[in-house]
């Protein structure tokens, strides 16, 4: 994965949103809060894991490409194989 900054923080924003899911569905599984707030959390939690499993997937695409890049550079000035 990148070790990108802001990509490290959009991956933790994520996870803490599928917490957050979490936590507002069982909080209204017990009835502390409104059965409201608990589909809010449900959708919260899908929404918050597809795109964290997205970006996931993207950031290491991207690493893999940038460790191809420098090979295909360094094979650009040779001649092909005969």
């Amino acid at each position: 994965m990148p070790s990108d900054p802001i990509f490290r923080a959009v991956l933790l924003l994520l996870g803490l949103d599928v917490i957050l899911g979490a936590v507002l569905m069982v909080l209204a599984h017990y009835g502390v809060v409104g059965a409201a707030l608990g589909d809010v959390g449900a959708v919260l939690g899908i929404v918050g894991g597809v795109l964290y499993l997205f970006f996931r997937w993207w950031g290491r695409r991207r690493e893999a490409a940038a460790r191809v890049e420098p090979a295909a550079r360094a094979d650009e000035g040779r001649d092909p194989p005969r």
